[in-house]
Parts: structure tokens; sequence; C-alpha cells
């Protein structure tokens, strides 16, 4: 019996802690059409990626927070080195979920980023 509560105890904190959820999304990145997906922790961090639907094997990373209610600060990233940064903010309509934002570049660029998906 002690082995069985102890197992119900460990799952419960393990399941507890990875608790994640992942949705994926259409959108726009620079003028161009990109699909992608961001997992949301409950650590409040974020995590992702997005391709360019003309260049699905381009793989861009996306880390960032989450503190803020409706609000993500992201870091975009391509093979390992920052290419911006910026602030998504979250609306919603009766149909869809959207996050967007300004991502300002390396090159000092203001890159319009919308993730859109279903409710």
């Amino acid at each position: 019996m002690y082995n069985f509560l102890l197992t119900l105890v460990f799952i419960a904190f393990y399941t507890g802690q990875t608790h994640s959820q992942t949705n994926s999304y259409k959108g726009l990145y620079a003028g161009d059409n990109i699909n992608g997906s961001l997992t949301f922790n409950k650590d409040e961090t974020v995590i992702g990626n997005f391709s360019y639907t003309s260049s699905p094997s381009r793989i861009y990373k996306i880390s960032g927070t989450n503190f803020v209610q409706g609000e993500i600060e992201v870091t975009i990233s391509y093979l390992g080195k920052r290419i911006g940064s910026g602030t998504l903010n979250k609306t919603t309509s009766e149909t869809h979920i959207i996050w967007e934002g300004e991502i300002n570049s390396i090159a000092e660029e203001k890159l319009n980023f919308i993730f859109k998906r279903p409710r």
C-alpha cells in the first residue's frame, strides 16, 4: 500500500511540474506566410518555432516568457543566433486567438509578427 501511495504522489508531482500546452498557428512574419507552434509551460516560459511556408525546412526558434497575461516577451533565433526580439500581444475573436506584435531585428528593422489559430 505504501508503494502504491508513493507512486501516486510521484505521478501527481511529475505531471503537475511538466504540464504544458502546445498549439499550432498560421500567420505572417515580415509579410511572408508562416506556420508554427507555441508551447506555454507552467513556469510561464514559452517555446516554439516557425517556418516560412515557402521554405519549411528552415526552422526558426521562439523562446520567451508569459509573465503578464496576454503578453509574451519573445526572442527569435535561427541556427542558434538571435535574429530579433519583441513583444506579442494576445487578442481574441469569436473564432480565433491571435498573437501579434513588432519584432525588432538585429538589422534594426521593425517586423510585424502574427500567429493565429482557431479557438
